[in-house]
């Protein structure tokens, strides 16, 4: 049944009767300052602002920027960029915002994607690695985000905006602080130190920093909710037939759709027998084959039924997030910042340098061991004479059609765990200065470079496998050769010589001996490398005045060249890493990207023209080409935006209208094949069946892995590109000093967007059979393809692999609302006070995988890989609200804060109507997420100093997270990264209430 809880926090009324009285969301932290006095005169500074590289003097710009202050950072408790983002701001919604709490594939990374959109991230005004996780939280001087394409001006990936981190410099002194996090069960920890120190002189400057971070591991086994039982999902309404993927199909003791008696497992069910741990050993390779058949009869293995009344209604058995599988992965950061600058010839000449080294250390990916769901898939052999195959035919490679299938668990050689060492520098040196009172320029050099190493421990080999399981026999082939404790010996010898136990595929663990699973056992490697270079330039100009004030234009450019590359261990390229995807090395390969720009600001009407409804208004114009190498492909992005106050400074109106670009990566050009295992629904297997075709009568369809892919580059890839235009307001009224409300519409349009719809690919192949585009690429378990075009032949067993190459053609649009309003009040007796609130609201996410497909709306829904039809966006909330309070009185400042999301719905596999019913579900009905809200509460005291030099400066700051203590809810979903743990981590906070102290001395 559907949840229904009333929320146990703040309930939307209660919330949104809250936020009334401030209304919602921000435009402006430091863009709309009070009015000054009627008739008083006002100097308004230049300054640049992310978005635009020609100085304004105005304290809006045509586009929405949202400016975080460094004195809110701290006391967010934020401890990276992306959880800073996320709590300050309701921008940030999606699967395009993941950080630590993305696990299977996922190496400590973080993203942020505005609006769930492609976004450039910028250190200083230039681009950086894309990994969040770089950027020093405590070197954070201010944060500005343009929530507004921005091609025309940064080039590639600012569709959905840019995020500008504009690190500490001008700084004299030094700052050394630390802080602690600790969840209130004790079960997580974050731990944090960090230096800055400058020195500011006549003429130049230079800041240096660095900062330490550390967390520990949150384990599956301390969130109950991560772990459920099948018996705790059918009670709350889940569907027996269809668990999510932590349980999983391939364990020891498994043959086709039979189990051993002695699986733990079975348990309590009718068949079991704890001393069936294994198949019976044969004394001879002559011995009489037998069948499943009669091996269930003598009790030795029980079969899986799919019915009402059978042992089990699901062949995944095994619930894997009971080895305390990851939910946050631990890491260990070093970060390493200088900037600098300095005067060669005055204003004319000045030389400044912006460097950062990051040194991380990730867990990674810390999964249950692997699992080997088909001896072919893995390249393995069972011969028939193997003691233990008692069928006595090949099984694998090579086997007949209709032969057992076995599957198995690599439990005795430990969970896969990736070490993963991540280096990344950022390297800027440039010179400008000022050609006279008009003109000025800028030249810069960028370098860029990362290296990724992932080693993986609770590898196997595949070879050394094979030979463990050819049994070692007697001169005359008729005996096999056992050792002085009466195991069967292998032709796998030790670094003696000596022969090894034959490893026994079909018992469960424990069984085999320690010494052949060491020689099988391995450590896995695969390193990857980028390296980007820059050189752009830029001249700003003021060439003439025009009635309404100075023309101003910037024309610049930029040359770019990207290399990546990478390598892998040979038992990965040869498919022979044992649980993994067959991995390719890439040699190597480079794009060149060279762009020309130019933006002017056109000043139309001012305040000393007196035209009525026309206070002031401002064109600005922007144009960008950029080539890219190799291929053929110019992005060309035009932007107008404007700038409007009808009759005063009070009301600002603003618009723009923008095209913009993503070019594709490297790796989608250029790269090496890519493994994968996305979730999808197909048919249910016909009991011990595995070749092709052989649906469950009637069709019943499931939910899991069971289409491994291999996914191919595309040279001929074009960039994907947007539109968007929007428009707004701010509001600042003279009668209500310190008072600023803004709203602000988006819509944008993005095409060449999507992955695969592996689900919709599934039923194509269903559909048509060989008739299918997708037929060619598809292998089965048995080796064989598609030769005819009968129904339900790819099921829930039977592939092997299926090649596809990347060619998204779908395309989406979004469109919603800004909303913010700001009061700031100034008391003497009181302190000061700021209060409002920031939302943002989502009227419509629409997209398609191609375009002969209708759109489905996103907005309001959760999807994930598994029903997400090839473009899944995770949690899109109806409206994201954020009401806020901060106070400061002397010594202290104090903030609370609150976010709080709307009830939003889980289809399933109903979504876009792929499927007449949910099968998340066992009512077969969309399951609705309940509203949720968090409470954030810190403040910050700076300790008197009694005349004390050496106390001056020591501040404290305390903190209480999530104070309500209101933890991540079931939402059921396919178990991909979006809803790995029966909830959605990125969303829901799977952490629970926390606390921090930070203490902090300045000298």
């Amino acid at each position: 049944m559907n949840s229904t809880r009333t929320p146990h926090s703040w309930g939307r009324a209660r919330l949104l009767a809250l936020a009334l009285p401030v209304f919602a969301a921000t435009a402006a932290f430091a863009q709309t300052a009070a009015s000054p006095a009627e008739g008083e005169p006002v100097k308004l500074e230049k300054f640049t602002v992310t978005g635009s590289y020609l100085p304004l003097t105005a304290e809006v710009s045509a586009s929405p920027v949202v400016i975080l202050e460094r004195s809110k950072v701290g006391l967010t408790g934020a401890t990276d960029a992306l959880q800073l983002l996320k709590s300050a701001t309701p921008f940030f919604s999606g699967n395009g915002n993941v950080g630590q709490e993305l696990n299977n594939g996922g190496s400590g990374q973080t993203f942020a994607s505005l609006r769930n959109l492609t976004t450039l991230d910028l250190i200083n005004g230039r681009r950086s690695f894309g990994d969040l996780s770089n950027i020093p939280v405590s070197m954070i001087e201010r944060v500005e985000i343009l929530k507004d394409s921005a091609s025309t001006v940064y080039g590639s990936d600012a569709i959905g905006g840019v995020i500008n981190f504009i690190l500490r410099k001008n700084y004299n002194g030094y700052e050394v602080g630390a802080r602690q996090l600790q969840s209130q069960d004790n079960q997580y920890n974050t731990h944090e130190a960090w230096m800055t120190a400058g020195v500011t002189v006549a003429g130049g400057f230079i800041t240096v920093g660095a900062q330490y971070f550390e967390n520990s591991q949150l384990g599956t086994v301390s969130r109950p909710l991560s772990t459920l039982s099948l018996e705790a999902l059918v009670a709350i309404g889940g569907n027996p037939a269809n668990p999510p993927n932590y349980f999983s199909s391939s364990f020891p003791g498994r043959v086709t759709n039979d189990i051993l008696a002695g699986l733990p497992q079975l348990q309590g069910k009718p068949g079991y027998n704890a001393a069936i741990r294994s198949t019976p050993g044969r004394s001879t390779p002559l011995d009489a084959p037998q069948t499943l058949a009669q091996l269930r009869t003598a009790g030795i293995y029980v079969p899986i039924l799919t019915t009402a009344g059978g042992s089990f209604t699901t062949a995944s058995l095994l619930n894997t997030s009971l080895y305390d599988n990851a939910l946050i992965v631990p890491t260990k950061r070093k970060i390493y910042t200088l900037t600098g600058e300095k005067e060669l010839m005055g204003k004319k000449l000045v030389a400044y340098a912006d460097f950062l080294y990051s040194d991380t250390d990730n867990a990674g990916t810390v999964l249950a061991p692997a699992p080997l769901a088909s001896l072919q898939a893995a390249f393995l052999t069972i011969p028939a004479n193997n003691p233990y195959n008692v069928f006595g035919v090949t099984l694998g490679l090579g086997q007949a059609a209709g032969a057992p299938s076995p599957r198995f668990r690599l439990e005795e050689l430990g969970k896969r765990t990736d070490d993963n060492q991540r280096f990344y520098t950022r390297t800027v040196v440039g010179f400008k200065g000022d050609i006279n009172d008009n003109y000025s320029w800028d030249v810069a050099f960028m370098s860029l470079k990362g290296q990724r190493t992932r080693l993986t421990v609770g590898g196997g080999i595949g070879s050394v496998l094979n030979q463990a399981m050819i049994p070692l026999l007697d001169t005359t082939g008729t005996q096999y050769v056992k050792n002085a404790r009466g195991q069967y010996l292998s032709v796998l010898t030790d670094a003696t010589g000596a022969n090894l136990p034959i490893f026994n595929y079909f018992a469960l663990a424990g069984f085999n001996d320690p010494a052949t699973l060491a020689a099988i056992r391995t450590d896995l490697f695969r390193t990857s490398f980028f390296d980007t270079r820059s050189v752009d330039f830029r001249l700003n100009g003021r060439p003439f005045t025009l009635p309404a004030g100075d023309f101003n234009f910037v024309l610049g450019g930029e040359s770019r060249r990207e290399r990546v590359a990478n390598h892998a261990d040979s038992n990965f390229t040869t498919g022979g890493a044992l649980g993994f995807n067959a991995v390719t090395g890439f040699p190597g390969g480079a794009r060149r990207t060279r762009s020309v720009y130019a933006e002017a600001a056109v000043p139309l009407t001012n305040t000393k023209m007196n035209v009525p409804g026309a206070y002031t208004l401002d064109l600005t114009l922007g144009y960008r080409a950029e080539f890219l190498s190799p291929g053929t492909n110019t992005a060309k992005t035009p932007k107008v935006g404007l700038l409007w106050k009808p009759f005063d400074n009070q009301l600002v109106i603003r618009g723009t209208w923008n095209k913009g670009f993503i070019a594709p990566s490297i790796l989608a050009l250029f790269g090496p094949p890519g493994g994968n295992s996305p979730s999808v629904s197909v048919p249910l297997s016909a009991a011990g069946f595995t070749g092709p075709g052989g649906a469950a009568t009637p069709i019943s369809f499931v939910s899991g892995q069971f289409l491994p892919t291999i996914e191919t580059s595309n040279p001929n890839l074009p960039p994907s590109r947007s539109e968007s235009y929007g428009a707004g307001f701010v509001y600042s009224p003279k009668q209500v000093k310190g008072l600023s409300f803004s709203m602000d519409y988006y819509h944008i349009k993005q095409d060449g967007i999507g992955g695969f719809d592996y689900t919709g690919i599934a039923a194509d192949l269903n559909a048509k059979g060989v008739n299918s585009i997708y037929a060619a690429g598809l292998i089965f378990v048995d080796g064989s393809r598609m030769t005819t075009a009968a129904t339900n032949q790819v099921t829930s067993t039977n592939v092997a692999s299926l090649t596809l190459a990347t060619n998204p053609q779908g395309d989406q649009w979004t469109d919603g609302l800004d909303l913010d309003v700001d009061y700031k009040m100034n008391t003497a007796d009181m302190g000061y006070f700021n209060y409002g609130a920031k939302a943002n609201v989502l009227f419509n996410y629409k997209g398609r995988a191609n375009p002969s497909k209708p759109y489905v709306q996103y907005a309001r829904n959760f999807t994930d890989s598994g029903n997400g039809l090839g473009n899944s966006q995770g949690n899109l909330p109806s409206f994201v609200l954020k009401p806020y309070l901060n106070w400061s009185y002397k010594d202290v400042r104090a903030s609370l804060s609150a976010t709080y999301l709307p009830e939003v719905w889980a289809q399933g596999s109903l979504f876009g109507g792929a499927q007449a019913l949910n099968n998340q579900r066992a009512d077969g009905k969309a399951y609705k997420l309940k509203s949720y809200t968090t409470v954030d509460l810190s403040a910050t005291y700076v300790v008197p100093h009694f005349g004390r030099d050496w106390a001056k400066g020591f501040a404290i700051t305390a903190g209480v997270l999530n104070l309500a203590d209101n933890r991540a809810f079931y939402v059921p979903g396919a178990g991909s990264d979006q809803s790995e743990a029966n909830t959605n981590k990125s969303t829901y906070d799977i952490i629970g209430r926390r606390f921090f102290l930070e203490l902090k001395k300045e000298f």
